[in-house]
């Protein structure tokens, strides 16, 4: 009876050994198929699908030109619309500045190139000595008289000579003149070489008497226009300025 029962105890210690071993060799084959079931991140990586190159769009480089450096930022393209009103304003702006520029360049004159100040003795001299002479009148139009040195040689040499007539000081400027005709020509070629934007100069010609007792200056173009008509000289000048 006692040897049967140690029999049955060591028949009973292999079952459970083997059972235990059966156990074992279960839960590692489970996780054997377990971690066979998982995907392989290599795999993954190596098997991705690949991206089409021409499925993505990389935006190009912006071209910065040569004279700019990296830190100055790109000026945007303007229309042509906006270039072409650029150009005229400019066009525009500049056209002004040379208006005022040759406006100030004819009425200043640097005083080392001013005419010394008018002297009475000469042109007196010259006065006297064509005493009696045929006398001669002479037209002048500029665009302006402004500058005040020569509006102050008209008026004194005018005086000193003994010329007679009407002159208009501003714009536009306007002489008429009259007297011995050597003494009218000296007077007006002396006028008409000094700087001018324009200057018209007709005559002198030959007249027979005067039309003006003195050499006055008038306010307006309106008021030169009515003295030439007083006097008689409207159709006269008319047609010189036609070539008549």
């Amino acid at each position: 009876m006692p040897g049967y029962r140690l029999g049955r105890h060591i028949a009973l210690m292999k079952i459970t050994r083997l059972v235990e071993e059966d156990r074992e060799r279960a839960e590692d084959t489970a996780l054997a198929l377990a971690l066979a079931s998982e995907p392989d991140v290599e795999e993954e990586l190596v098997q991705a699908e690949p991206v089409e190159p021409s499925s993505v769009t990389v935006p190009a480089p912006q071209t910065v030109p040569s004279s700019q450096t990296l830190s100055e930022p790109v000026e945007p393209v303007e229309d042509e619309a906006s270039v072409t009103k650029q150009a005229t304003d400019t066009r525009k702006l500049s056209d002004v500045r040379q208006r005022r520029d040759e406006r100030v360049r004819w009425d200043v004159v640097e005083p080392d190139d001013e005419p010394a100040p008018a002297t009475t003795s000469d042109w007196q001299d010259m006065r006297a000595a064509c005493a009696g002479r045929p006398l001669g009148r002479a037209s002048m139009y500029m665009h302006h008289i402004t500058a005040p040195w020569k509006q102050k040689f008209i008026l004194q040499v005018a005086s000193s000579a003994g010329l007679s007539g009407r002159c208009l000081f501003g714009k536009p400027g306007r002489i008429l003149v009259e007297g011995p005709i050597e003494i009218v020509e000296k007077y007006t070629k002396k006028i008409e070489s000094w700087p001018w934007k324009t200057c018209d100069l007709q005559g002198p010609w030959k007249v027979e008497e005067r039309a003006f007792d003195a050499f006055d200056q008038l306010g307006s173009n309106s008021e030169f226009k009515k003295a030439v008509a007083q006097a008689g000289l409207s159709q006269e000048l008319r047609a010189l300025r036609s070539g008549a």
